[in-house]
């Protein structure tokens, strides 16, 4: 979807580095939050944040089988190394993004791209899901996402102040296994 917004209006500002290697890294960095930081940041912030009260009735409503058997699988508590897993995965995330913002401004480069995008939607929840996960260098860049004009207008349409604070069963165990 970001890379068609890119596509489709060429008169924007680029989010899509043009040189190979930011182009490499952007797409790195969409296909990491994908198959790995996406469904553990799920977890982990359905763990901490999620009223598992709405996991019941969201089950009851569900209009498939495979969307009922979600819910109700996020009205229990998850087992231990389900969570272990995804702090795992949160851990090796941060890692890499200390890592990477200790070469650059940014995710790919000195130019805030699509990358930073993808990463910041989940990275976002961190804080509140595992406060101890983000390192200095990933909280400034945070920060710095969020002051964006783009992305504050965007967190402020929301239906809470701090869209990170609220968590919601999302179509990562359909979605991603």
């Amino acid at each position: 979807i970001c890379e068609y917004l890119e596509d489709a209006f060429p008169e924007a500002p680029p989010l899509m580095p043009r040189d190979p290697l930011g182009k490499w890294q952007t797409r790195y960095w969409q296909k990491y939050v994908d198959d790995y930081l996406a469904a553990a940041v799920s977890d982990l912030a359905w763990d901490a944040l999620g009223d598992r009260r709405l996991a019941a009735q969201g089950a009851s409503s569900a209009p498939t089988p495979e969307r009922r058997t979600v819910w109700l699988e996020h009205a229990e508590p998850f087992p231990a190394d389900r969570l272990d897993k995804a702090r795992e995965y949160a851990a090796q995330a941060t890692a890499m993004l200390e890592d990477a913002l200790g070469k650059g401004s940014w995710l790919a480069g000195e130019a805030f791209t699509l990358a930073d995008i993808a990463m910041a939607s989940w990275v976002g929840y961190l804080p509140q899901a595992v406060p101890a996960a983000l390192g200095p260098a990933a909280r400034d860049w945070l920060a710095r996402v969020f002051a964006r004009p783009g992305f504050a207008a965007a967190l402020g349409e929301g239906r809470a102040a701090d869209p990170f604070t609220l968590a919601a069963p999302g179509p990562e165990a359909t979605r991603w296994g």
